[in-house]
């Protein structure tokens, strides 16, 4: 099993294309999108890299796991207390609206508006992307970082848990079985939402 370690620049490369060809096919980056092929994939990769530029300077918020010196899998969560400067959020984000077009962006903060209005209210971690590379799946990689997020939420003085959602069905029982539960079943667009919760242990 690879070690776990916090962001560093020399990884955005790798880590940007373990999360692009992670969620090329994600329906909610296709609502987000509206377009196909090149262009949509070309949109994929800008929105991950506004989630990087947001939070990648945040100690925490993003973390891989190495093999051999390289990612093969990534997370990007936000903390209670470190969330991305607002500074930082508005450039990103005109840089992205210049970009893509202005309706990739409305539609994005319509999916965060509906994402904030059914989390839990108190403070906690939220998980806002996981993924594998897909020539390292099905080899206990995503394990690690999930782990890892138990053990922020652990010291975190201020957290009362972690939130995450999914659109893929198939994923609730996965995070199930991690002791996430589901406190609200919603959807966006044409897709179903399911956010989750599992309180600090």
């Amino acid at each position: 099993m690879g070690e776990v370690v916090e962001y560093k620049n020399e990884y955005y490369e790798e880590i940007v294309r373990i999360l692009t060809t992670s969620f090329v096919d994600d329906i909610g980056f296709k609502f987000f999108t509206h377009r196909d092929g090149k262009k949509h994939q070309e949109y994929v990769e800008l929105i991950i890299k506004f989630y990087l530029k947001c939070y990648g300077g945040h100690k925490g918020c993003v973390f891989c796991v190495l093999e051999g010196g390289k990612p093969v899998s990534v997370c990007i969560c936000e903390l209670p207390d470190t969330k991305s400067s607002s500074l930082v959020f508005l450039i990103e984000g005109l840089k992205l609206i210049i970009r893509t077009n202005l309706l990739v962006v409305i539609r994005a903060l319509r999916f965060l508006i509906k994402s904030y209005q059914n989390r839990v209210k108190e403070p906690h971690i939220f998980l806002e992307m996981i993924a594998v590379a897909p020539e390292a799946r099905r080899e206990g990689n995503s394990r690690p970082l999930i782990e890892k997020l138990f053990e922020l939420d652990a010291k975190h003085k201020n957290s009362v848990g972690i939130c995450l959602e999914t659109n893929k069905e198939k994923n609730v029982s996965l995070y199930e079985k991690f002791g996430f539960e589901v406190t609200y079943k919603g959807s966006v667009g044409n897709f179903p939402v399911w956010y989750m919760f599992r309180e600090k242990q």
